[in-house]
């Protein structure tokens, strides 16, 4: 296992919780199944002003700005656990889903940081869907 902060020969290294804040934001957003982030009811207001906006595309831009909302890390000593509050698309597993982002928030911290997680807790706070339903047509005469 690899120390938050340690030295080499040539200084240190030290890797900051905004940093596995935002490690852990983008793998909970690769998978499928996932729409973005939550903050409380933020993506259901947020959806509601945009129509079918994708909220990952808007999650993702929020990311890239420094804003990891919705991602809690919690570190003691060398011992990480991470806390995930997400939107998931309606009709999706959420069991399968929540699984899927547990694996890749681990696999995608380890591997990147060398970091053990002791926890990947996922809060699944919001379903939405995506797709609008089209409208039955008129029949043509």
């Amino acid at each position: 296992m690899v120390k938050r902060e340690s030295k080499t020969e040539l200084g240190a290294v030290k890797i900051h919780d905004e940093v596995i804040a935002s490690i852990a934001s983008m793998a909970a957003l690769e998978v499928e199944g996932v729409i973005g982030l939550t903050i409380g009811s933020l993506p259901h207001k947020i959806s509601t002003l945009l129509g079918k906006v994708s909220l990952s595309g808007i999650a993702r831009q929020l990311q890239k700005r420094g804003f990891n909302h919705g991602i809690k890390v919690n570190t003691q000593d060398d011992e990480v656990k991470i806390d995930v509050s997400v939107s998931v698309e309606y009709g999706v597993s959420i069991p399968h889903v929540s699984k899927r982002v547990q694996e890749n928030i681990k696999r995608s911290i380890e591997e990147m940081t060398g970091l053990s997680l002791s926890e990947v807790n996922v809060s699944v706070q919001a379903v939405q869907q995506l797709k609008v339903p089209v409208e039955a047509k008129p029949p043509t005469e």
